[in-house]
């Protein structure tokens, strides 16, 4: 589909905006006041272009905006075509030599088709070829073609018309509409690099606000019983932040303490009012989880893949991260939550678009017990609401790791150390099982080959994070190379000190948490992020009295 930018000049104002049909412009503009000119000023172009053409505009019309204001509308009418001139050849688009003039319309869409169109697309972001697919699979009739619906809904501010691609010219870069992530600007990407979309150039994304009426039943919850103490106080936490004036929160929670059922108050706060709520987890098998849990309370829809189009009647979405930015100002509140399980699943940026995502003032919650360090010193701005859940199940604390450096260790130098054998041996003669992660498969290898002559079977080494297991048997731990920062940063490093337990009574059985011990050439930041992170976590916990001074033998 291509665009054009044209001009108009009524006797009230002068503007430029693009279209894909001149002509269903000029006859939508003279319907409502006699356009004085209307001339197209470029050939076809891509979306891409276009969209970069008006964004120059927009922007470069802040400096201008005085002179526009005060001048007569011929004046503003040459200056706004001077500007459209220069951002169509710094971006490639040919300009025409003689200005196009249309003096004849086009039939309009009426309301009945723009109705049939929008609800469909309200709350979404997707592109030209989802929403033409989406039509023809459901057999919805039309009388007026896609497009030019939806050019009149987005004349009428309705929606948004957006390229796939968003051009960084002066860093030389694209960043995908969908997850946000940034590459190399080339002529014609096929794949996005974040979420590995085929994607186009010449494809237009339409953005549309979801605007909900008042809730047609009244939603009636009972706190759950089954919540324990710590889980029913970080609940009432959750409710204060969704009836204060914070937009953000963060919780930071114990791995085996990460419960939706913490949040159905909240939930149930904002469907009351009104609202609606989205529950955003990174794998399908979390998602099928939060539903299963969500069933008693709320009826939910999954949305697993790209596809978001439909009408649903549930009271609760839940979607997977990558499908995140495919939704546009449409939620009240929204949840990130992600379980210990699926902490390994990376996203793009998705703060920001939870943000596109949620209506003007709707509420965001992250929650995770393996926080990156981003997040974590976002809590100092004071705009964020931070909440710790600080406390195993079984009432213990986490371990908070040793870090032991050797200025000669490297991948391609691998020794075994005397204090880390030590450690190793010491492990075996309590009958404490011992994991050994390293950050690829050939440091496995040689660190198997060195303690081979051990003969001890209660060793494990895992690769982090291809054949890492994502519990604790209450083993002690090794992290050896922690220092490779290409694997170990803050996240990954919680994620494996915060461990949750497998099973519960395991907890007690050695009467002390099991140890961990960092191995590498030096301390990294991320290594002593980690340590600071995790220590004031357990700190955390002592200050809400979930750890007393007559249990400090039991959980240190």
């Amino acid at each position: 589909m291509d665009y054009v930018i044209y001009r108009a000049q009524t006797p009230k104002t002068a503007f430029i905006r693009m279209t894909s049909n001149p002509k269903l412009d000029f006859a939508y503009f003279s319907k409502s006041s006699p356009t004085v000119r209307f001339e197209v000023l470029t050939a076809g172009m891509d979306i891409n272009k276009a969209y970069y053409i008006m964004s120059k505009i927009n922007k470069n019309f802040g400096h201008f905006k005085r002179i526009v204001y005060r001048r007569h509308n011929s004046i503003n009418y040459d200056i706004l075509s001077g500007l459209a001139r220069g951002a169509s050849l710094s971006v490639g688009a040919k300009w025409l030599r003689a200005p196009v003039s249309i003096t004849k319309g086009f039939d309009i869409p009426d309301s009945y088709d723009e109705d049939k169109l929008y609800n469909i697309i309200k709350g979404r972001l997707v592109s030209y070829r989802s929403i033409d697919g989406f039509v023809k699979d459901n057999h919805i009739f039309l009388k007026h073609g896609i497009s030019d619906i939806l050019q009149i809904l987005y004349l009428k501010g309705k929606l948004l018309i957006l390229p796939e691609f968003i051009i960084d010219r002066y860093h030389k870069k694209i960043e995908c509409i969908y997850c946000g992530e940034k590459q190399a600007q080339t002529s014609s990407p096929k794949k996005c690099s974040g979420c590995s979309r085929l994607l186009d150039f010449k494809e237009p994304v339409f953005a549309s606000p979801y605007i909900l009426p008042s809730p047609s039943k009244l939603h009636i919850f009972k706190d759950a019983a089954n919540l324990d103490s710590p889980q029913r106080y970080a609940s009432l936490e959750m409710c204060e932040f969704i009836k204060g004036n914070k937009e953000e929160c963060i919780m930071w929670m114990a791995s085996d303490q990460e419960d939706i059922r913490i949040f159905l108050k909240s939930i149930n706060h904002v469907l009351n009012n009104g609202g609606r709520v989205l529950i955003c987890v990174p794998c399908l098998n979390a998602a099928k989880s939060v539903a299963d849990t969500l069933f008693p309370y709320y009826s939910s829809h999954v949305f697993a893949k790209d596809d978001v189009l439909g009408f649903w009647k549930s009271d609760i979405d839940i979607a997977l991260f990558r499908v995140l930015g495919c939704f546009y100002s449409s939620y009240d509140l929204i949840i990130l939550f992600e379980p210990p399980s699926c902490s390994l699943y990376t996203a793009g940026d998705l703060k920001k678009l939870a943000k596109r995502a949620l209506k003007p003032c709707g509420k965001m919650i992250f929650a995770s017990s393996t926080l990156n360090y981003k997040l974590y010193k976002d809590r100092q701005s004071g705009k964020v609401c931070f909440e710790v859940l600080p406390i195993r199940k079984d009432g213990m604390i986490f371990p908070e790791p040793r870090v032991l450096t050797y200025k000669r260790l490297s991948e391609s130098n691998v020794f075994m150390p005397d204090e880390v054998m030590d450690f190793i041996r010491w492990s075996n003669l309590k009958g404490r099982g011992l994991r050994i992660i390293t950050p690829s498969a050939s440091a496995s290898c040689s660190i198997g080959e060195m303690i081979k002559p051990l003969n001890m079977n209660n060793i494990k080494i895992e690769t982090y994070p291809s054949t890492f297991y994502m519990n604790s048997r209450n083993e002690n731990l090794i992290v050896f190379f922690a220092d490779k920062r290409e694997v170990f940063n803050e996240k990954a490093l919680l994620n494996i000190l915060m461990l949750p337990p497998e099973h519960r009574s395991l907890g007690n059985r050695f009467g002390s948490p099991y140890e961990v011990i960092f191995v590498g050439a030096h301390e990294t930041e991320e290594m002593h992020n980690a340590r600071i992170m995790l220590r004031q976590f357990n700190k955390k916990a002592w200050e809400m009295g979930y750890i007393k001074e007559n249990d400090h033998g039991k959980n240190i």
